[in-house]
Formats: C-alpha cells, sequence, structure tokens
C-alpha cells in the first residue's frame, strides 16, 4: 500500500511541471521575426490603442458671414481626449515575402466638444477683431492612413530594420460652435461652422526594432517625413517591447504632425500607444 503522503506529491508535482512549461512558453526569448524572411508569405496584424494630445490651429468661414475667417486654436491633452472621446479604430497590418514587405496603419478618431478659442476673426477689408471665449468647443473626426513598402537593410533572429518609400492621407472634419462675451462687428456672439479638409502627402522613412540578446526585450520605432498637400508631415515613435511565441505587447510615444495650411494650418498628435502584435 502506498504511503498517502505520495498521492499528495504526484499532484504536485505534475501541477508544478505544467506551470514551468507554461513559465518557460511565457519567458523564452522569443524571435519578433522567426523564419519571417524564409521567402514564404508572412502577415502580422497589431490593434492598438491610443488617445493623444491634440493641438493645431483651424481656420472656419461661417456660411452666413461671407468673406469671414475664424482662426481657432486647440490644445487638449490626454486626459482631455479621453473624455471627449466618442469612437476610435485603430490598427496596422503588414504583409512580408522575404527582404520585401506592404504596410497599412490606419487610425479613425471622433472626439467631441473640445474644447477650442477662436483667436482672431478677420473680414473682407482686413480688419481683425479678437474676441472673449466663454464656451467655444469644436467636435473632430480624423482619419490618418500610413502604407508603403519597404526593403530590409538589415535582420537578424531579434533585429530588424526597414526603408519604405509610401503616402499618408490625412482626412479631418471639424465642426466649431462659437460663443463670445460679446457680439463681434463680423461676427455673431454665437454660432457654429463646418469645415473638411483632405491632404495627400508622399513619405519616406525607417521602420525596425532592436532586441536584446538574450532577453524577450526590445525597442521599436519608426520615423518618416514627407510633402505634398502638407507643407511638412512627419510621424515618430519610439517605446519598448516583449516578445511572445505569438507575437509582442509594446508601449511607445508616438508624434504626428501635419501642415496643409488651409482649413487645418496644422495639427499634431502625441502620446502614449498600446499596441499587441499577432503573428498569423
Amino acid at each position: 500500500m502506498k504511503h498517502p503522503l505520495v498521492f499528495s506529491v504526484l499532484p504536485l508535482a505534475r501541477v508544478a511541471t505544467v506551470l514551468a512549461a507554461l513559465t518557460g512558453i511565457a519567458l523564452n526569448p522569443a524571435s519578433a521575426n522567426d523564419n519571417d524572411y524564409d521567402g514564404n508569405w508572412h502577415v502580422t496584424l497589431t490593434p492598438y490603442v491610443w488617445l493623444p494630445g491634440v493641438s493645431g490651429d483651424l481656420n472656419f468661414s461661417p456660411p452666413r458671414f461671407p468673406n469671414v475667417t475664424a482662426s481657432v486654436n486647440i490644445d487638449e491633452g490626454p486626459l482631455d481626449v479621453l473624455k471627449k472621446f466618442r469612437f476610435g479604430l485603430m490598427g496596422t497590418a503588414t504583409v512580408r515575402k522575404g527582404e520585401w514587405s506592404a504596410f497599412t496603419d490606419t487610425m479613425y478618431v471622433s472626439l467631441s466638444g473640445d474644447k477650442a478659442a477662436v483667436w482672431t476673426v478677420t473680414g473682407p477689408l482686413g480688419i481683425v477683431e479678437i474676441p472673449i471665449n466663454i464656451g467655444t468647443t469644436v467636435d473632430i473626426k480624423d482619419l490618418v492612413s500610413t502604407n508603403g513598402i519597404a526593403y530590409s537593410l538589415y535582420h537578424d533572429d531579434i533585429t530588424e530594420a526597414d526603408a519604405f518609400v509610401g503616402f499618408r492621407y490625412a482626412g479631418i472634419w471639424t465642426d466649431l460652435n462659437w460663443r463670445f462675451s460679446v457680439p463681434l462687428l463680423q461676427l455673431s456672439q454665437t454660432g457654429n461652422a463646418s469645415a473638411h479638409e483632405d491632404a495627400w502627402d508622399a513619405v519616406i522613412g525607417m521602420r525596425g526594432r532592436y532586441g536584446f540578446p538574450g532577453t524577450p526585450w526590445f525597442i521599436p520605432a519608426y520615423f518618416d517625413i514627407g510633402t505634398g498637400d502638407s507643407d511638412v508631415t512627419l510621424q515618430a515613435s519610439v517605446g519598448g517591447g516583449y516578445a511572445f511565441r505569438w507575437g509582442d505587447v509594446s508601449v511607445a510615444y508616438r508624434y504626428l504632425y501635419y501642415k496643409p495650411g488651409g482649413v487645418v494650418d496644422n495639427l499634431s498628435l502625441h502620446g502614449v500607444t498600446l499596441a499587441a502584435t499577432f503573428h498569423l
């Protein structure tokens, strides 16, 4: 007859073995790009969350006030944006075959009631008025899509660097609701106006990651710059990540800027992103 202690120890040993195996799967320094360069097709999907601060200058032409331009400034931090957040959809997809790859990074954000300020109101004769805002807000819908074709400059089991060429589309739809302390000569005390602008820009850049040997940790990095409808547009991000066999998770600081110079004089988005990448 077996000792009762044996029956209690054996299940514990089995549990310990399973936990050790699971821990090994999680902590093993999996490569960020195992076999990605073997000549076969490889796909990665990266949903992410980005609630950036928003700052910039917009120009509105109120419909009932011809030849009048209202210049509006926005400057909201990430916490303010979170309060005004209505809907968002963000993600990156990459297809690779050997040294070549193609990617798309698209995000759509809808914000309602962002605090804003009409800085100046300029009329047809060049008359400039400076109002006192007491509740001016702006609603923003922003669609940004960056797309590119890349070629690998360097890669090993944990580090990779790609150079790419591509384009960025930025579309912004805005609704201004102004409220001043008193009426102006060229604009009523309250009112609203809508504006929309599309910007198409060619971009070049680099994207990749640096892996720390013997560990699952890595540094993801991205940079692009370009022009077209915008005088200049650029985007950059850098952060830290942890690789698993199924993919990886990362956190990064991201900055996006474009300056079309029209309805949107300039606009920048800046803040922390949280992402999870899945190797399909």
